[in-house]
């Protein structure tokens, strides 16, 4: 929703490092998400 709304700076350090899956799959989780709503908010445009 953020990155939708314009925001390009996330803070994610509980999201990222507080999780039991690791570091390196919370990033790659994030990005995907991140790089989604990035493509749905170019198709909105």
């Amino acid at each position: 929703m953020a990155v939708a709304a314009g925001a390009n700076v996330l803070v994610a350090g509980t999201a990222i490092f507080g999780e039991s899956e690791g570091v390196s799959a919370a990033m790659d989780r994030l990005r995907a998400g991140i790089k989604q709503l990035w493509k749905q908010s170019q198709q909105v445009e």
